[in-house]
Formats: C-alpha cells, sequence, structure tokens
C-alpha cells in the first residue's frame, strides 16, 4: 500500500515535500483548494488532511480571472470552463456523442393490400 503524499514542482528533479505516514490507508484524491496552496487529501481509511505549503515553495497562485484566461489561451474554452465540463470517462463521451447524432431513419416496409380479403357479399 502507498499512503504517501508527495508534491513535485515540474521544473525540479526531486520532489517538493513527501509525507509519511499521514494515512492507514491508501490515498483516494488531492485537490488544491481556492487559496492555492492548501492541498486536501483524503484516504481510503476515511480521514482527510490538509497540508499547507507556502507560496515561495510553489509560487504564487494566479487570479481565477488570469488563470482561465491562461487555459483558454492554451486549451481553449472549455478548458477555463473548469472541470465541471469535463467527461467522467470515455464511455460518457461516446454516450454523449451517440445521444447528440440523429437517429436512423426508420426502415421502410413495402406497401402491401390488405392481409385479409376483404368478404364477399352474400
Amino acid at each position: 500500500q502507498d499512503c504517501v503524499v508527495s508534491v513535485w514542482v515540474t521544473c525540479q528533479p526531486k520532489a517538493l515535500v513527501v509525507v509519511r505516514d499521514l494515512f492507514k490507508e491508501d490515498v483516494l484524491d488531492l485537490s488544491w483548494a481556492a487559496d492555492g496552496s492548501t492541498l486536501l487529501c483524503c484516504s481510503m481509511d476515511g480521514s482527510v488532511a490538509a497540508i499547507q505549503i507556502e507560496p515561495h515553495e510553489v509560487g504564487t497562485p494566479l487570479p481565477p480571472a488570469e488563470q482561465a484566461a491562461r487555459l483558454s489561451q492554451l486549451y481553449g474554452a472549455a478548458a477555463a470552463a473548469g472541470a465541471a465540463d469535463l467527461p467522467l470517462s470515455a464511455d460518457l463521451l461516446a454516450l454523449e456523442a451517440a445521444a447528440a447524432q440523429p437517429p436512423p431513419p426508420a426502415p421502410r416496409r413495402a406497401a402491401a393490400g390488405p392481409a385479409v380479403p376483404p368478404p364477399t357479399p352474400p
């Protein structure tokens, strides 16, 4: 089991920080808080932790408007809209694409006369 949280700065050859024994079970998810310097962590054991990192260690967070502008410039307007617009899985993306397609035309049925001949007059 890997119960370790490590934070990397891309331009550095080593991790900025490695936190061991923070959790008893695997780390499930990490997310930066809105302040840009608090890393929130949760574990399979049900516990959560907040790791405070000083801005001089990772850089000053961009204001939201500037962050959106840079994301839009790099990846297009959809990326700047945020993670809420991202598909959760490839299967979901395929389902959404299929739902956007018009339905195929109904099969044509050959014109046929009545299946039962009309009754003959007495």
